[in-house]
């Protein structure tokens, strides 16, 4: 099954070896076929082959360049990529602003996200179901707008309530984060944003034009969108970090746009989620949504 590949590991080459692709990491090879690619990521530090990039040119592969938080700084479209999405994006321009359409990807969505957080917090799973049952007959886009926020509340409700040592979180805040675990939500849900807006690219549609979302300057409303779907997990791992004393209070700091972490410490943040995305395969469950999402319209 195809599936993007992400290429994260500094020194990394991607280069072509017959009728595949072979990713070069400290003297060790690993051979990547064809078949299997739906798209290349590729972080700095990472360098691919001119033959490389005609040869998933050639078969309709785009590769896509993003910086060290994941945001997509460059493209690399092959030659025809731009005829073979006319169809996708006409649907998705057609079909995403019919409410009847939307509410249906919308409840799919929150069903989707309703089953993360029950595994990621079981404790609150009955509250969580409570919440579910009214999904499958909402029928505005208020309700469900509703509906997902009554799922933040309870998910930050029950993170409140941890014991995060020197830290501590009331609620969720982001323009600007006004402390450390916020800050850090933040920066762990841009960095995956970021990811999912390159595949939503890569796939074909326009990441600007979403169906729950709506659309707002330089802002991928169709990536925010797919987020939600693994939200849930993202929010826990940075529970996580907090709850295992990762970070220091001295590891902030205060700058005009809110707390945000110092430089070195982004760094190591931004390992972790690499390594955390690498183990978990969080992008897997937002990738197969917008596999399917790409069915529905084509």
């Amino acid at each position: 099954m195809k599936r993007p590949i992400v290429v994260a590991s500094y020194g990394a080459e991607v280069s072509k070896r017959a009728n595949r692709l072979l990713v070069s990491v400290n003297g060790r090879n690993k051979p990547v076929p064809l078949g299997v690619i739906e798209l290349l990521i590729l972080f700095p530090g990472v360098s691919i082959t001119s033959s490389a990039i005609r040869f998933l040119s050639h078969h309709n592969r785009p590769v896509i360049f993003v910086n060290g938080f994941g945001k997509v700084v460059s493209v690399s479209l092959p030659e025809h990529f731009g005829s073979s999405t006319v169809n996708l994006r006409a649907a998705q321009y057609r079909l995403f602003p019919e409410e009847a359409f939307a509410n249906a990807l919308i409840r799919e969505l929150l069903l989707k996200k309703c089953n993360q957080l029950k595994e990621v917090i079981p404790d609150i799973s009955e509250k969580i179901t409570e919440v579910e049952e009214k999904i499958p007959v909402a029928d505005t886009l208020n309700t469900l707008l509703g509906l997902d926020g009554t799922l933040g509340k309870l998910m930050y409700g029950y993170y409140s309530q941890k014991d995060l040592g020197e830290f501590s979180f009331k609620s969720r805040e982001y323009y600007p984060p006004p402390d450390p675990v916020n800050a850090v939500l933040s920066l762990a849900f841009s960095y995956f944003y970021n990811l999912i807006t390159a595949n939503v690219i890569g796939s074909g549609f326009d990441p600007y034009m979403g169906f729950f979302h709506r659309r707002r300057g330089t802002h991928a409303s169709l990536a925010s969108d797919v987020i939600e779907i693994v939200r849930p997990k993202i929010a826990n791992f940075v529970f996580e970090l907090f709850e295992t004393k990762i970070f220091k209070k001295e590891d902030f700091e205060q700058t005009i746009r809110g707390i945000t972490l110092r430089e070195d410490k982004l760094k190591f943040l931004l390992l972790l989620l690499t390594e955390f995305q690498r183990k978990k395969k969080v992008l897997n469950t937002a990738n197969s949504f917008i596999k399917k999402l790409k069915e529905k319209l084509v």
